[in-house]
């Protein structure tokens, strides 16, 4: 049986004003186990671990929100979640793939032409991570774009 979203939500924030951040925690799990496209409460669950230092649960739920987005076409937004990564592990390889796959998506190529791509205004500290995660992969034509 599904579970009711807005008391599961009520309850989580009860327990964090109660300062109980594992029990909220757990609410948070249950309700992303039952409606895992809830894109916002597997993002709050992300913060949610970072406050309770454990940084590899919290970036496991950025980098399922961070590949959403991209999937969904919102570019900034999946740049910004995979700076988030990187802010809590600057090395850690979803957040430098998931910057990669939105410089790829930020750089259109021309029309009938497939040799060079066409300048796109990009976060130049993205771009920047984007092009190492290309190096690390070896795709030297990806990186020197």
């Amino acid at each position: 049986m599904p579970i009711d979203r807005d008391a599961t939500l009520k309850s989580a924030e009860k327990l964090l004003r109660q300062g109980k951040l594992e029990a909220a925690i757990a609410e948070y799990v249950r309700l992303t186990a039952d409606q895992p496209q809830d894109w916002s409460s597997v993002n709050t669950l992300g913060d949610m671990y970072v406050r309770a230092g454990q940084p590899e649960r919290a970036i496991a739920q950025f980098a399922r929100v961070g590949d959403h987005l991209v999937r969904e076409g919102s570019l900034a937004k999946a740049a910004a979640v995979y700076r988030k990564i990187l802010r809590i592990n600057p090395s850690d390889p979803r957040g430098t793939r998931g910057l990669a796959a939105v410089a790829a998506k930020e750089t259109p190529r021309a029309a009938g032409n497939t040799s060079r791509p066409e300048p796109v205004p990009a976060d130049p500290e993205a771009m920047l991570k984007a092009a190492h995660a290309a190096q690390d992969a070896e795709d030297v034509h990806r990186a020197c774009e």
